[in-house]
């Protein structure tokens, strides 16, 4: 059977166009360090990269996460250390207060130093972390306490401005989620403000019953700044386990991605050269076969 010029010629450039994009794969994944640029190029590879890609997304923001739960629960771990710190010393003072060996005017002096403590503990309770306040619960916008003051300028109370109960969950883990807020509702709403408040006005009033009172309530207070404490600190741990869970993640996904998706350099660079090879051979080859009957070809 004769073959006529004309499908001669298109046999050629097939082949030709066929060469060509094998090259030019060859010559992108060289450029690209990359096995698979377009999904046709291995479907099923590129359905385990994209697999893969979420997960390490995913792992990044655990890792997020974790990182500001981590800054939260320092901002708040140091203020409950402080406010003990506090505690500790009005207790010492309500003990001095509630000794015999005092007269009003010791009291009086005593009972400065505790308003000015209330003022202080005030302040923690509207501690903020990145312009959040850290105890209003999930409103935190918002100033979860506010201060209720007399003609000169002491509290007599203070107040929550809102519900401060609410929870803050971050995500730390594909199944893991953690509370990183101590509650303002758990800390300062058990009253631990009136106990100071009591305080002050039994020693300015000479109160020693006032006062022994207030002890026994400070340590009740001191028990559950205690117990927060703890689990903040427990916090911590957990969050720490979780870090270095989310960073061996991140590595073992990398070289997962690594391997799904890198190409084999020394072998791409070999297989161009090979490519490259052929096609100046069929080129010149087509070139010989072609060229006396071109001119037929192209009519």
């Amino acid at each position: 059977m004769r073959i006529s010029n004309s499908t001669m010629g298109s046999s050629l450039l097939e082949g030709l166009e066929q060469i060509l994009k094998r090259l030019n794969s060859c010559q992108t994944q060289v450029a690209t360090t990359k096995r698979i640029n377009k999904p046709s190029d291995d479907p099923a590879a590129t359905a385990e990269v994209l697999r893969i890609n979420s997960n390490l997304r995913a792992n990044k923001q655990y890792l997020r996460n974790i990182q500001r739960a981590e800054g939260w629960l320092g901002v708040t771990e140091n203020v409950l250390d402080q406010i003990s710190s506090l505690l500790s010393g009005l207790r010492a003072l309500a003990v001095q207060g509630a000794s015999d060996t005092l007269g009003a005017d010791d009291r009086q002096a005593l009972a400065h130093q505790v308003n000015q403590d209330l003022e202080t503990l005030f302040g923690h309770s509207n501690t903020t972390f990145g312009g959040k306040y850290i105890f209003a619960g999930t409103r935190t916008r918002t100033a979860p306490y506010t201060a209720t003051r007399d003609a000169s300028g002491q509290i007599t109370a203070v107040s929550a401005s809102g519900e401060n109960s609410g929870k803050i969950l971050h995500q730390i883990g594909k199944t893991e989620r953690l509370q990183v807020n101590v509650t303002g509702t758990e800390l300062f709403e058990s009253g631990i403000f009136a106990t100071v408040i009591q305080l002050r006005d039994g020693l300015q009033a000479n109160d020693t019953q006032a006062v022994g009172r207030a002890i026994e309530e400070l340590d009740r207070h001191l028990n559950t700044v205690a117990e927060l404490t703890s689990s903040v600190g427990a916090k911590v741990k957990r969050l720490q386990l979780a870090e270095n869970r989310a960073q061996d993640d991140s590595l073992v996904l990398t070289d997962m991605l690594s391997r799904a998706e890198d190409v084999d350099i020394v072998k791409a660079v070999s297989e161009l050269q090979r490519e490259q090879a052929v096609y100046r051979a069929a080129l010149a080859a087509t070139a010989q076969i072609i060229q006396p009957t071109l001119m037929d070809f192209l009519r």
